[in-house]
């Protein structure tokens, strides 16, 4: 960011994500996601570390934003929500295309448990809870 911000040029963060899925957090790296067994779960000791980075992240930024005022244009977060719909998506091919019964992207990419919040808020708002990852964003932005 300080390089960008040394030539002018000013900074944009979008599409935030950290990831946090099983095959992730449990040490894997996307070639080995196929040997994890569909009942695996998230650990809460992976919740908490996806929580912290979320935090984390928006400290540097802070803190970037403080050092080189006006270099930094704003903060965007993608997938706001867990998608535990998507740990099927574990047994289908990754060499096939989704239309052909593969494994999806988004899957892969932002995995099943990446969002600021649990539940699938379009269809059933008992189910929708606020994660500590977004607690920590928020707490770290009012600082």
């Amino acid at each position: 960011m300080e390089a960008f911000q040394g030539a002018g040029v000013q900074v944009g963060i979008t599409e935030l994500t950290v990831r946090l899925n099983p095959h992730l957090a449990n040490g894997k790296s996307y070639p080995y996601s196929d040997i994890l067994t569909p009942t695996q779960v998230v650990s809460q000791m992976a919740i908490n570390t996806h929580a912290n980075r979320y935090r984390d992240l928006i400290k540097i930024y802070k803190d970037f934003d403080k050092a080189y005022p006006g270099s930094l244009t704003g903060i965007s977060i993608w997938g706001l929500f867990d998608r535990p719909d998507m740990e099927i998506e574990k047994t289908k091919p990754i060499d096939v295309p989704v239309a052909e019964g593969g494994r999806h992207y988004d899957y892969d990419v932002y995995g099943t448990h990446s969002g600021l919040f649990v539940g699938d808020f379009n269809k059933n708002y008992d189910d929708f809870k606020i994660k500590q990852a977004f607690t920590n964003v928020i707490t770290e932005l009012k600082k």
